[in-house]
This record gives C-alpha cells, structure tokens and sequence, in this order.
C-alpha cells in the first residue's frame, strides 16, 4: 500500500511539473517593439560652475562607437568594431548640445531617435556613448577661461527582433538597456575636418559588474505651474551624463588687462552717510578720515580644482594688485597717488602658493585704507563664484553703520561705535560672489557720532560728562574757600 502511495505521489508531482512547465510557455508576455517613446536615447550634459558663474556658449559633441563583446572576458569587456560584419549598421550622426539651450537650463539634453535608424538584421547591437573633447577651440586658447571635458563612457545595447506586418517582414527595436562603463584603455581621438568630427582608435571599455541599469530615455522640461516664467524638470533626465567644469575669470574688458579705471571685477568702497532719523553728521564730519581695512577673497571650488588640473590652461594668479582710487570733479574713478605719484597699490597673494582642492584658495592681503568717496579696485584676475570677506577696523567716535555686497545687506543699522566689524559676502543666501559680468562691489556706510554743547560740536559723550564733573567740582572748591575766609573774619562786639 505504501509502494502504491508512493508511486502515486510521484506521478501527481510530475504532472504538475509538466503542467507548469506547459502552463509558463502558455502565460509567456510576447515579444514586441518598444513604444516609439522608448526608442529614444538621450543625452545629459551639465556644467559644474562656481556660484555666479553665467552658461557660455559653447557646443558639445557625442559619439556613437559600434563595439563587440570579447569572448570570455568577465566582467564583460567591449573593443571597437573593427572586423568587416554580415552587414553595416548606418552610421549615427554626432548628436549636439549648444549652450544656452533653447530652453535654459543647466543640465541639458539632447536625444537620438533610435528607431529612425534602419537596422541590417536581427540581434543585439552594442554602442560606447562618449564625449568628443574640445570642442570649443576659443575657450581652450583663452587662459582667463577653462572646459574640462567629461572622458566617461556609457553602454547602449540595442536589441532588434524579427516581425510581420501587413504580411511584410519587419525589423524593430525590443529592448534598449543603458549602462556605464569602466574606461580599461582609453581611445585616441582623431579630429575630422570640422569641429565635432572625427573617430575613436584602439581602446577596450569594462562592463561595470554587476550590471546596473540606467535610464536612458530623455527627461521631460515643463514650465513650473507654480512659478510663471520657471521651468522644473517632470521627468528627470537621462543618466547618461556628461559633467564638465567651467571657469570663468576673463577681464571685464580685455584678455590682456583692465585699462578702464571706470569698471572693476570686484571692488570695496567707502562712504560716510546720514543716518535715518539722526542728527545729519555727515556735514560736521571729517571727511578725510582714513578708514583701515583687511579683505580675503576665497576662491570657488570649481576654479581651484581648474587650477590643479593639467589639461587645461586656466591657473589662478600668484598674485592680484588691486588699486586705491576716489571720484575727481567729474565723477570719473582716478587712481589715488601717493608721495611718489604713483598709484596706491595693494597687492593679494594666492595662500597656499599651491593649493589643492583639498587646501583650498584664497587670496590674502595688508592692511589698506580708505577715505570717503573711496575704493580698492580690483581691475582682474578674481574668478567668477569668489566671495569676500572684509574687516574694518575700529575708529574713534565712529560706527559702521551698515555693508551691502551688490545691495545685498550683510551687516545692517546702526552700527556700535568704536568697534570693529567683519562682512563676508559668504554667509548671505546665496551667498554673494564675484560674477561672470564682473563690476561687483562691497560697500561699507559709516556713521560719525557726535553731539552739539555751547555751540561747540564734541564728538564725545564721556568728555563732556568729564567738563560737567570738573566745572561742578570748581565750584564746590571756590564755595568752600569763600565760606573758610567768612569763618575766619574778626567778630565786632
């Protein structure tokens, strides 16, 4: 009887292993082509800058490389397409990006219609996505401005299957799968006759392993319905991403120096004003007062690590000379001379001297000083995303009433007199930095202290208590010799 169970049992479980078995080719999802939404391949670029650094125009090129796995290698490995195949696969056209993008954004993208292309045969199909470096020949040949191209690299597999439609034999895109690859020996780039064109030799890329999927298709940018005139992306856009580092640094007016003393890439300035509701001091102050200050400029990451890199030409200056100057009778910005005649000079030094993006950049200076309708003009050489940061030492009977980087207010009214203040243009959100268009300022307001007594103007309160203390004091001394000589007359009887 157990024999007979036994056999039983075995039988029903096969019938259900072979029920199944039949039951998964039965429920199996057919194969069929991709939506012509998902045909479509896109490209992410995004420029790394500095805070306050402006798009440039430039352009950016991609390319396709037909690649073949090599047999055995794990993880997988890919080499270039070099043996003649069954039949050619039409060349893809190097897709663009332009900046500014039609829509300005940052990132940006562009995408290839993959199921456009007219494929020889059925099968998977194997392409290294990557970035044609330097494209941009005016940037590269400008040491005021640095593109540091993105050498990674993307797998794209395309798989093509066999169909039938209206009865005629059809090839059409199933799968597209996108996923990142490990640069093992990297391509020669040969430029073409034109910027953007031109092949990839030799090279070997690595699978990333294991395998992680990324998304390929091109994001979707709306405008905000929350914010008229903004933009947000619905659906984020394609990881395969292309990053580039921009610096910017060029002079205001010309690669070769800033000769019009009217615009300066950054400058501190020095005013004395009236404050709201005060007595008006500004007309009973001494006007040429010197105020003394300490400024240290820190330079963004992105310029530092532009610095440290090799591939390109952009360095930071080992040394920035800013100018002291004041407005003449015509309200034009002149250089202010010293005893030699020649123009007050203050010179920042690059601390370290050889920064790394761990260290760091700033660049640090001596004591200078300002009077009113004043300023320290930087003329060049402060990189785009730089931020300030200014003390001005304490002064006698006087406040700073009030710093403003770009009329951004930093340190607000009213000021305590007799003490020395720091202004960062760091800490303001965003925080305040040197742009592209450059001619950024900090400005610093003073307030004179003052008070009017017997139609003398003292500018200290403590001082006049003193004259009251010592005048009270006088007369208390006289009254008491007087009554001492009345004490001491001779008494008639």
């Amino acid at each position: 009887m157990r024999k007979y169970f036994s056999k039983l049992t075995l039988a029903i479980v096969l019938a259900l292993v072979m029920g199944l078995a039949f039951a998964g080719v039965a429920v199996a999802s057919p194969v069929t082509p991709l939506d012509p939404a998902d045909k479509w391949v896109g490209i992410t670029k995004e420029l790394q800058m500095d805070f306050g650094t402006a798009i440039p125009n430039a352009n950016f090129w991609f390319t396709f490389t037909q690649v073949v796995p090599v047999q055995g290698a794990a993880p997988p490995a890919f080499v270039p397409w070099t043996a003649a195949p069954p039949a050619a696969v039409p060349a893809i056209t190097n897709p663009t990006i332009g900046f500014p993008h039609a829509v300005y954004s940052n990132p940006a993208q562009v995408a290839v219609d993959f199921g456009a292309i007219t494929w020889p045969h059925a099968g998977q199909f194997f392409f290294v996505i990557q970035e044609v470096p330097n494209t941009n020949p005016a940037i590269a040949a400008c040491p005021y401005q640095s593109m540091i191209y993105d050498d990674s690299a993307f797998l794209l597999i395309v798989t093509v299957g066999n169909f039938v439609e209206n009865d005629v034999p059809t090839l059409r895109i199933t799968n597209i799968i996108a996923t990142e690859l490990i640069v093992d020996t990297p391509p020669t780039w040969v430029p073409g006759a034109a910027p953007g064109q031109g092949t990839w030799t030799g090279g070997e890329w690595i699978q990333v392993y294991p395998k992680d999927e990324l998304e390929y298709r091109p994001g979707v940018y709306i405008p905000d319905p929350g914010t008229p005139g903004e933009y947000i992306w619905d659906r984020d856009p394609s990881e395969i991403l292309f990053v580039n580092q921009y610096v910017y640094n060029r002079s205001p007016v010309n690669d070769t120096g800033n000769d019009d003393y009217q615009v300066a890439r950054l400058s501190v300035t020095k005013t004395v004003v009236d404050r709201a509701g005060a007595d008006p001091t500004r007309v009973h102050a001494d006007l040429t007062t010197p105020f003394t200050f300490n400024t240290t400029l820190t330079i963004g990451a992105t310029a530092v690590a532009a610095h440290v890199a090799t591939n390109n030409n952009f360095v930071l200056a080992p040394t920035i000379t800013a100018y002291v100057q004041e407005r003449n009778l015509a309200g034009d910005w002149v250089n202010v001379l010293d005893a030699n005649d020649d123009p007050i000079e203050v010179v920042f030094t690059l601390t370290p001297a050889n920064p790394t993006v761990a260290t760091g950049a700033t660049y640090t200076g001596p004591d200078f000083q300002l009077t009113d309708n004043q300023r320290l003009r930087f003329p060049a050489d402060v990189p785009a995303g730089t931020t300030v940061s200014t003390i001005e030492r304490a002064q006698a009977n006087w406040s700073v009433d009030s710093v403003n980087f770009d009329n951004r207010e930093i340190v607000g009214s009213p000021g305590t007199p007799n003490t020395a203040v720091t202004a960062n243009s760091a800490t303001l959100t965003p925080p305040g930095v040197v742009t592209t268009a450059g001619n950024n300022a900090m400005n610093f307001n003073n307030f004179y202290h003052w008070s009017p007594i017997m139609g003398l103007f003292i500018g200290s309160m403590p001082f006049m208590m003193a004259l009251l203390g010592a005048t009270v004091l006088l007369a208390m001394m006289v009254a008491s010799r007087s009554r001492q000589r009345i004490e001491q007359l001779p008494i008639a009887y």
